[in-house]
């Protein structure tokens, strides 16, 4: 598939991806990951993985694969493009690719991780529709964990999960009438007094708006 600018996207054999991917490692990343040396690795999960090259004049430039994390999920392991072939936009036209074949193979979610301060990649994909869905630590480092969703209704609910959008659906304050009234809290202690009826006008919610059936709090 053409990615425009010279570059070219090539399906290929996951032992293809495999070798490319141990000659040229050590090029495509500056990055520190903890050296098992010669420890023999588990098996690997199961599920199909899905590989792909990206060329430019006839030369590897990159590569990009995935496999399933479960039945509804599927994870993209690893992409990586050459030094030289980097700030290029390939990253961004790759990505809606990778994505819809992923999603064509009936998986509506995918995931992936990355460290919290690869802007290069977590941007574009927050513009591609990820979503933030946590933070681990591992042998890579601290890394955030991005989701995207397919479905739309499932999309929205991320959003509002994150508080990224307000709880407005009609069925939901159907169900939870609770949701509709105001919340107000009085906090005191040896250092401060105030009603968090005062905060809350300034809340960006505004009079009237949502807060946590949980601890009845505008925050």
């Amino acid at each position: 598939m053409d990615l425009s600018g010279g570059y070219t996207l090539h399906r290929v054999p996951t032992a293809t991806y495999r070798e490319v991917y141990a000659q040229l490692e050590a090029s495509a990343y500056e990055t520190d990951s903890f050296d098992w040396g010669d420890r023999e690795p588990a098996p690997a999960p199961r599920g199909p993985l899905w590989s792909w090259l990206i060329s430019h004049a006839g030369r590897v430039a990159g590569w990009q694969a995935s496999r399933a994390w479960d039945t509804r999920t599927a994870y993209m392991v690893n992409t990586a493009l050459l030094p030289a072939h980097r700030g290029q936009g390939v990253y961004t036209r790759l990505l809606p690719v990778v994505l819809d074949a992923l999603h064509a193979e009936g998986y509506a979610l995918v995931r992936s991780h990355h460290h919290l301060t690869n802007n290069a990649v977590i941007v574009p994909k927050l513009r591609a529709g990820f979503r933030f869905q946590g933070v681990q630590i591992d042998e890579h480092g601290v890394m955030a964990i991005l989701l995207r969703s397919a479905d739309p209704a499932y999309a929205a609910y991320m959003d509002r999960r994150s508080g990224l959008t307000r709880y407005t659906d009609s069925v939901y304050f159907a169900n939870n009438p609770e949701l509709h009234r105001p919340c107000r809290l009085h906090v005191r202690n040896p250092f401060f007094s105030f009603s968090a009826g005062q905060l809350y006008e300034s809340h960006p919610l505004g009079p009237g708006g949502l807060c946590s059936p949980f601890n009845r709090s505008p925050y």
